[in-house]
């Protein structure tokens, strides 16, 4: 890759500059590359930037790369499989029915921030996730857990 084109964040100047400098652990980029000519040197890949996603906290991901989005589903009783969980580059996806955030070590701002884009366009997180048996074999709880997860920049 020769360049990146971040135009179309539509990030002032000042916010652009914060997400360039990010430690590239903590920054994930969802685009495109393109082929760019230079000149006499040749044909090269440009990434074009459509989404920029910063890490919350500077605790260290382990864990399986996943999105996790509301599914629409509105239950009575617990557990209740109300959220997708999409593994980022994969065709798998499955449904959860609880999300721990506490070993992220996000604000309280920061996790409603997560809730919101759950709720939302889905939200980039990292971590495990386990089922949790309960005294009743037909209520397994499948949680995941996070150790990390990635908020969308956004132009103000």
């Amino acid at each position: 890759m020769s360049s990146i084109d971040w135009s179309s964040l539509k990030l002032p100047l000042d916010k652009l500059a914060k997400v360039q400098n990010q430690d590239g652990s903590r920054l994930i980029l969802r685009g495109t590359i393109v082929p760019v000519e230079f000149g006499k040197i040749g044909e090269f890949g440009e990434l074009r930037v459509k989404e920029a996603f910063i890490a919350a906290t500077d605790v260290p991901t382990k864990g399986t790369f996943v999105t996790l989005k509301n599914n629409g589903i509105v239950c009575f009783t617990t557990p209740c499989f109300s959220t997708d969980q999409f593994i980022l580059n994969q065709p798998q996806s499955s449904q959860i029915s609880s999300i721990d955030l506490s070993q992220t070590r996000a604000t309280p701002e920061q996790i409603e921030a997560a809730n919101k884009e759950i709720f939302a366009l889905g939200l980039i997180a990292v971590g495990t996730t386990k089922v949790v048996d309960d005294l009743n074999p037909t209520k397994k709880d499948v949680k995941f857990v996070a150790t990390q997860f990635y908020l969308r920049v956004k132009p103000n």
